[in-house]
């Protein structure tokens, strides 16, 4: 069985085309009573569909502008854009509309390390399940 990281990274590499005008469409449809003067500039700052893009970890703050947790990864053509999406995936706009999420780049060595690290912490607890099922 391939680790999850290999499927992630591949899945990284792959440019499928995103469309981040449709990407705004969404969030305008699902969150319509929300108005914000950065969706009008994204829609028309980017063509409809690109595969130039990067992917854009998002993390929750706390007061002092601190990773209190990340909420998620996204491609996306800019910060905005990746908070869109991320608003739209967890139905939840404030994603986009406040202060309490950022978007940075994602550093593929450090998401490298993160995945080694949870695929570590997964096989630990498959282990321990397996012996609570079956004791010794």
């Amino acid at each position: 069985m391939r680790k999850f990281s290999e499927k992630i990274s591949e899945s990284m590499d792959d440019r499928d085309p995103i469309d981040p005008s449709e990407d705004v469409k969404e969030f305008k449809e699902k969150f319509a009573g929300v108005k914000h003067g950065e969706l009008d500039l994204i829609e028309i700052s980017y063509p409809t569909m690109t595969d130039e893009y990067d992917v854009y970890k998002i993390s929750e703050l706390d007061d002092s502008g601190r990773d209190i947790k990340a909420v998620g990864y996204f491609r996306a053509v800019s910060k905005s854009h990746a908070r869109i999406k991320a608003a739209v995936a967890k139905n939840r706009s404030d994603i986009f509309t406040t202060g309490y999420f950022a978007a940075d780049k994602a550093d593929s060595a450090a998401m490298a390390r993160e995945m080694a690290k949870l695929e570590k912490e997964i096989a630990e607890r498959e282990r321990l399940l397996v012996q609570m099922r079956n004791p010794l």
